[in-house]
């Protein structure tokens, strides 16, 4: 099982060891997952968020698809590119070198892989209670060393929130998530699950529906989490950027527990193998579904 959090703020836990003498470049190459070749021509958000405060990088990638920035922050907490037309997308692994621009070392921070963003309504596979997964869903290639794995599902959790600001007073501003202006979704991408020709069965398929339906129970709970929260602040702008600093810290700590469960659902269940584990896994889940707040 993998998990790719595509969320509209950013979500991962990144850390970059702080440099105090050199600059820091973000450098993100961006590649458009539907037509499979760079993503160029579009203006480009980057939200970093660290310890400290957060920055908005604004940029249109060049010709390859590589956008460049510089970062003046040098802990990053969290990170989400997105663009119009695009679900937004966490990058999840990132990495620093060291470059040279003349004299002058400076770091990048880079991605283990090219940041794959996927189009709006592109081919995924929602999550729905009347539509379970079959088979011919799982349409990627099986990698050479699969591992423990007969089967592996690559899931997709999207958020996109608009924050509403409203004047309580003199001096005080409230900031919050209405419920109506919140879109989330939990898919499959099919090009990214696979199956071994061999392990085409019931049994596995069904623990493969079991981690998949495990996404839908924090998605429901991400959606609890974030329209419960709400910042005041003396100003509207302080409001505003409180309010989405605190829903990136939440959806981090939920993405955090969706991918502990999902490792804990493997390991009990040796990947779906022991079917008493199994059994009181799927029984777990399904009252999850019910009551996400009772999730772990």
């Amino acid at each position: 099982m993998r998990i790719l959090g595509l969320l509209a703020l950013g979500l991962a836990f990144l850390f970059v060891a702080p440099v105090a003498a050199q600059e820091i470049y973000l450098r993100l190459p961006l590649w458009d997952l539907a037509a499979d070749r760079p993503l160029v021509g579009l203006p480009v958000q980057v939200i970093a968020a660290g310890p400290g405060g957060g920055e908005l990088i604004q940029a249109v990638p060049g010709p390859d698809g590589i956008l460049e920035s510089a970062l003046h922050i040098s802990q990053v907490v969290s990170l989400t590119v997105s663009a119009p037309g695009y679900l937004p997308t966490q990058v999840t692994d990132l990495q620093t070198c060291e470059a040279h621009d003349g004299d002058q070392p400076r770091v990048l921070l880079i991605p283990a892989e090219p940041v794959r963003l996927a189009p709006i309504g592109g081919p995924l596979i929602p999550w729905s209670p009347g539509h379970p997964l079959s088979w011919a869903d799982f349409q990627g290639e099986v990698p050479s060393d699969p591992g423990p794995d007969a089967a592996r599902i690559h899931i997709v959790v999207s958020y996109r929130l608009t924050i509403v600001v409203h004047e309580e007073g003199p001096g005080r501003w409230r900031a919050y998530i209405p419920r109506q202006s919140l879109v989330t979704q939990c898919a499959m991408d099919p090009a990214r699950s696979w199956v071994r020709p061999d392990a085409e069965v019931p049994e596995v398929l069904a623990h493969e529906q079991g981690h998949f339906d495990l996404g839908e129970v924090y998605r429901r709970l991400l959606v609890q989490k974030l329209t419960e929260l709400s910042v005041e602040a003396e100003t509207s702008a302080a409001a505003r950027s409180g309010l989405e600093r605190l829903a990136a810290e939440q959806a981090g700590s939920i993405l955090a527990r969706l991918e502990a469960a999902q490792i804990r659902y493997d390991e009990e269940t040796a990947h779906g193998t022991d079917p008493a584990a199994q059994a009181a896994w799927l029984s777990r889940i399904r009252t999850w579904l019910i009551h996400p707040e009772l999730a772990p």
